[in-house]
């Protein structure tokens, strides 16, 4: 339960009555509805299905070998690790 900056209890509000979508339909409106709602999951499955066999099956891009670290920045980290150890000797 949540409560209030003051301390006392929210009131929850429930409702004795329940909404039903169904409620005003007969059994052959469902069925209906029913029916055409399979029909069409049943469509979009056959067309995901071509839709699958159709498509153009690409390979993943992956690197071979592992990109080459320049002489640059091996030399920037050498001198960050020396200026980092030199920084901790003072200390």
């Amino acid at each position: 339960m949540c409560s209030s900056p003051k301390g006392s209890r929210s009131k929850t509000n429930l409702s004795s009555a329940v909404d039903s979508t169904f409620a005003d339909m007969n059994s052959s409106e469902y069925s209906d509805m029913a029916r055409r709602a399979n029909e069409s999951f049943e469509r979009r499955q056959e067309e995901l299905a071509e839709l699958k066999k159709n498509r153009v099956s690409s390979q993943p891009h992956t690197q071979n070998s592992a990109p080459e670290i320049t002489l640059y920045k091996k030399f920037k980290s050498y001198l960050v690790q020396i200026i980092f150890t030199h920084q901790i000797e003072k200390k």
